[in-house]
């Protein structure tokens, strides 16, 4: 009986050290945490639309950056999250291959 619940515990644990580990490298390879909730006012409105196109939503008849962050809002809401994090994993992980071939480019 003892056994059975220690190994239960130590199944447990290792479960949220392994779980932990694999949001380390996300934040290691991204600068942000997969939990880490996005606020739309602050984000620039080109990622607005990026984000909009991953959720497969229009935007066109949208020209203010308000109107378009209230939209990401309202369809955060009503739509899964995992999607919506793969996208701006995308994203991210794009702006970061840009901003670094710049700094190569600078360099050379």
């Amino acid at each position: 009986m003892w056994l059975k619940l220690f190994f239960l515990l130590l199944y447990f644990t290792l479960l949220f050290l392994l779980a932990r580990f694999f949001e380390a490298v996300v934040w290691y390879e991204t600068g942000m945490f997969a939990t880490q909730l996005v606020d739309p006012v602050t984000l620039s409105y080109k990622r607005l639309k990026t984000i909009l196109e991953c959720r497969g939503l229009r935007y066109s008849s949208l020209a203010e950056k308000k109107d378009v962050s209230e939209l990401v809002e309202k369809s955060g809401k009503n739509r899964l999250k995992s999607a919506g994090e793969s996208c701006l994993l995308k994203l991210y992980l794009a702006s970061a291959l840009k901003s670094l071939q710049q700094v190569m480019m600078n360099e050379l």
